[in-house]
């Protein structure tokens, strides 16, 4: 059953999650720039007590980016979730424990690296293989869905 999404309500829902994809798309992107800022590290004079390096704010920013995208992508899909049919709410709540998930365990490395600590390499590899593995089930999602309404209707190429 697709929702109708030709009133008010149905169109404000559909871009909630339009918005929601987006935000996560983007969260991913600023955590990866995250990474790329701490490349950066002057990993000798860090591990000598000099850990006021000019990457560590540049990183954090990238990753208070990302945890604010994750909240606004789980506050979409949210909105979302409370339009959408009764029988197929629980569709959703995995990509909404993700993002939530995601917002968490960004806060927690903004936490550490604001304590001029580095956080654990399993943190971050934790992160970066739940935010693949939603990629995955995204396109994978996208896929079984091609040319259903609402959906990209020409196939996947």
């Amino acid at each position: 059953m697709v929702p109708d999404r030709s009133d008010p309500e149905g169109k404000k829902a559909y871009k909630d999650k339009l918005d929601a994809n987006s935000a996560a798309l983007r969260a991913t992107a600023e955590f990866f720039l995250a990474l790329a800022e701490m490349e950066q590290i002057d990993s000798d004079a860090w591990f000598e007590g000099k850990t006021k390096q000019q990457w560590v704010p540049r990183s954090i920013a990238h990753l208070e980016k990302a945890r604010e995208l994750y909240e606004r992508a789980s506050a979409g899909c949210s909105a979302f979730k409370s339009w959408f049919p009764k029988e197929r709410k629980g569709e959703l709540t995995p990509d909404i424990d993700h993002f939530q998930k995601m917002a968490k365990a960004l806060r927690k490395m903004i936490d550490t690296l604001s304590k001029r600590k580095l956080p654990s390499l399993t943190d971050v590899h934790m992160i970066a293989a739940s935010m693949r593995e939603a990629q995955v089930v995204a396109e994978r999602k996208a896929v079984a869905l091609r040319g259903t309404v609402g959906h990209f209707p020409t196939g996947h190429r």
